[in-house]
């Protein structure tokens, strides 16, 4: 059913009603949105992966629910390097492709949530953080590779 208006200012109240919000954003809302674009745009040595892939995608509609134990899956993809992470079990186990050694970085809104050095094979393991945004830091040699920010 189509809502009429008597006016065009009648339109504009509900509108406004319905999207405006009293007072400042909370501080957890503006840390977050500090956070998102603070390294938005790349620089020298710095590429953005775009994530390619979420398992929590699939099947958006699909009756069963999620998979068991809770896992999901994530891939961010870059012109030189693509990040690949599953969450389960309180951790996060990952693969740099193609295979290399590099420092990688959980980072959170607040921070760091945890470090780790990927092996030879790319291989790594961080702990898992709380739920919110977050995403991951690679430092391979002088390049640094920095995940779209994605909600666990």
């Amino acid at each position: 059913m189509t809502r009429q208006w008597d006016s065009d200012d009648a339109l504009l109240a509900e509108l406004h009603g319905a999207t405006h919000r009293p007072g400042p954003p909370a501080d957890a809302i503006r840390r977050a949105g500090h956070a998102a674009f603070r390294f938005r745009t790349a620089g020298t040595g710095r590429v953005i992966a775009g994530l390619t892939y979420d398992s929590a995608l699939d099947g958006a509609g699909a009756v069963r629910g999620d998979e068991p134990g809770g896992r999901r899956a994530l891939t961010f993809t870059a012109a030189e390097m693509s990040v690949e992470v599953e969450l389960a079990d309180g951790r996060v186990i990952g693969q740099l492709i193609p295979p290399v050694a590099a420092e990688v970085q959980l980072l959170t809104v607040t921070g760091s949530a945890g470090e780790s050095t990927a092996d030879s094979l790319g291989c790594f393991v961080l702990p898992r953080p709380g739920s919110g945004p977050a995403r991951f830091k690679c430092v391979v040699g002088d390049q640094v590779v920095y995940t779209d920010w994605v909600s666990i």
